[in-house]
């Protein structure tokens, strides 16, 4: 395996007093980027600390917000603020807001991880990775 990248995930978020968001967090922000190829937009995407947040294109649009901007959530476990530090490009998965891992593990309802996305090497077996990865989950 090449990539891979755990993330948890918490819905019907409300962000600034309008409910509906999603909110994710990744195991590692570096490999999450990675995996799922995300798009730079405006802002540092580079990092994720306590804090920060991150939105995609079309999320930021919906809350007119730009990186700089503060995004106040309510979450399960609590209310907090968050600096906008970035803005990815348009994409498909995973849209909503991004927090920190550490965040995520205070606030979220379930803070475990809810699915992974793996990136495999050239030329391994998909069949193989899949049998490990139904081993692992059968287990858990």
């Amino acid at each position: 395996m090449k990539t891979a990248a755990a993330v948890s995930l918490e819905i019907f978020v409300e962000v600034e007093g309008r409910g509906g968001s999603r909110v994710w967090a990744y195991d590692d922000w570096d490999r999450a980027r990675e995996v799922l190829q995300m798009p730079t937009g405006t802002g540092d995407i580079a990092s994720l600390d306590r804090g920060e947040i991150i939105a995609d294109q079309e999320t930021a649009k919906a809350y007119d917000k730009k990186a700089g901007d503060r995004v106040t959530l309510a979450l399960p476990q609590g209310e907090r603020t968050f600096t906008l530090v970035g803005v990815t490009g348009r994409t498909q998965v995973n849209t909503g807001w991004i927090v920190n891992h550490d965040d995520a593990q205070e606030l979220f309802k379930t803070p475990q991880w809810t699915m992974a996305y793996l990136t495999l090497d050239d030329g391994a077996s998909v069949t193989a990775v899949k049998d490990q990865v139904d081993d692992v989950l059968a287990n858990s």
